[in-house]
């Protein structure tokens, strides 16, 4: 093993070539910024209990205990070797006998089932489909869900087995949103899981990154809420002729072409946006950006100007020149998380492309 430091803790994890799930005990430093945010979130929300359910080094734990405020964290694994783990990083860090820990080696179902939680993270290797039920049943106050199999949306087969919502692929090709395509398949399922608990799930941060997508949000117990969330599920259509896409019915493209569809999905704000600006407002440099750009995401769906200028035979126009002209013309344009080169806006198909077209001849004249 060998002893590092993340944020303000100092923990061992097992040495290893390569991060998988054949690790002794599983610990990935590029979900670095999971944890990051995570610890901001909590902090943020004030909240005071959290259950880490599949703890492995528990160096999310740790970081709850002393970088968020949370009183107690309840550490859990199945595996003997991360629990002995979870152990030695306590009393590293002087609160193995603090009060504020308890440890347990239980499977995630079994925990999850039998007890309830201010809060619940969910942070497993690989999907956190199979464990979704019993976390919407134990979370009292808030969930924190991680999912890692992002490759979903190229597998619209596997996206209906595992979320109950298939994705929309043709010819290998996916829609030039399918980063939040992904994010809102199986945002919609943890949803569709609370509320079957008679909770709703209301997003407080939901974001995409990497390899993996993240998910806070808030639990409450009340069917007008249930509602609201229910009333904002509906059809996202897309045609991959020219990368229209609409949400109210289906029908042929204006450019003729047959479009794909799927749903039902939610199409709704996936984040608090005052919360995440306090969030970014404490978060390090790095960290700030991003969140700055995503307190500023509202509209579902971003366009992707390489995908719609190879559609549209068009050079592609730079993203801010587009932006500015939108906003000049009374629409909402913002820079996405999701991808360097998409936009997010209120602004229609036409009224976008007609941007492009006009931002990609002006600067062809200019260099010209």
């Amino acid at each position: 093993m060998k002893k590092i430091r993340e944020g303000s803790v100092e923990f061992f994890t097992f040495e290893s070539e390569r991060i998988s799930s054949e690790m002794p005990v599983f610990y990935n430093p590029e979900m670095k910024i999971n944890r990051n945010i995570s610890v901001l979130c909590a902090k943020i929300l004030e909240i005071r209990e959290i259950c880490d359910v599949m703890s492995a080094t528990g160096i999310m734990g740790l970081r709850y205990l002393i970088e968020s405020g949370v009183e107690r964290v309840w550490f859990n694994d199945k595996n003997p070797e991360a629990v002995r783990l979870i152990i030695k990083n306590l009393e590293l860090n002087g609160l193995r006998n603090s009060g504020r820990v308890h440890v347990s080696r239980m499977d995630a179902a079994e925990l999850l089932g039998s007890k309830k939680f201010e809060c619940v993270d969910l942070d497993p290797f690989g999907t956190p489909s199979p464990f979704l039920s019993q976390a919407a049943r134990a979370a009292k106050k808030y969930l924190f869900v991680t999912a890692t199999d992002t490759s979903i949306v190229s597998y619209p087969s596997a996206s209906l087995k595992k979320y109950g919502v298939s994705s929309m692929v043709r010819g290998g090709e996916k829609p030039d949103f399918f980063a939040e395509l992904g994010l809102r398949i199986v945002l919609s399922r943890i949803m569709l899981e609370c509320f079957s608990q008679d909770k709703a799930f209301l997003p407080v941060l939901c974001f995409a990154k990497r390899h993996f997508y993240r998910f806070f949000g808030r639990i409450k117990k009340s069917p007008g809420k249930i509602s609201e969330l229910a009333e904002k599920f509906g059809y996202v259509f897309y045609c991959f002729e020219c990368g229209n896409r609409w949400f109210d019915e289906l029908s042929v493209c204006p450019c003729g072409g047959k479009p794909c569809y799927t749903g039902p999905i939610y199409l709704g704000s996936i984040c608090e946006r005052d919360i995440v600006r306090k969030m970014s407002e404490s978060a390090c440099d790095k960290d700030r950006e991003f969140l700055s750009v995503v307190a500023r995401e509202e509209h579902p769906f971003y366009y992707d100007l390489h995908v719609l200028s190879k559609k549209l035979g068009l050079r592609v126009p730079k993203r801010d020149a587009v932006i500015r002209l939108l906003e000049s013309r009374g629409f909402t344009a913002v820079k996405t998380h999701f991808s360097p080169t998409a936009v997010k806006t209120d602004a229609d198909y036409r009224e976008f492309t007609e941007a492009m077209r006009e931002v990609s001849g002006n600067e062809s004249r200019t260099e010209g």
